[in-house]
């Protein structure tokens, strides 16, 4: 499985293999020169899944052509109130993949 994520003011993305970890990463700022780390973004408010990496290395891309705005409306229908949801995937709780 791999996942397509976006953290909130986050101006990049990338795929993960596991989301979990790579949350794990984001909130101990394991790479002290990121994006993540110098803007301390560590929460998550949306992602996709995929069943491999050239499917969401594409979505990726595509998304990233898209507008402020049009990205925070793809959020909205599935996270309306933009809950952050780190701690569902700590406990492998997926809601956002049911909607």
């Amino acid at each position: 499985m791999y996942y397509f994520f976006t953290n909130p003011c986050a101006s990049g993305s990338l795929p993960a293999a596991n989301l979990s970890k790579r949350l794990w990463e984001h909130e101990q700022h394991i790479i002290s020169t990121s994006f993540t780390a110098k803007y301390n973004v560590e929460f998550l408010i949306y992602y996709e899944w995929f069943d491999d990496i050239r499917t969401a290395i594409e979505r990726e891309k595509e998304l990233k052509k898209w507008r402020r705005s049009k990205k925070e409306q793809l959020i909205l229908t599935k996270n309306p109130m933009f809950t952050f949801l780190n701690e569902e995937i700590e406990k492998g709780v997926y809601s956002l993949l049911y909607f």
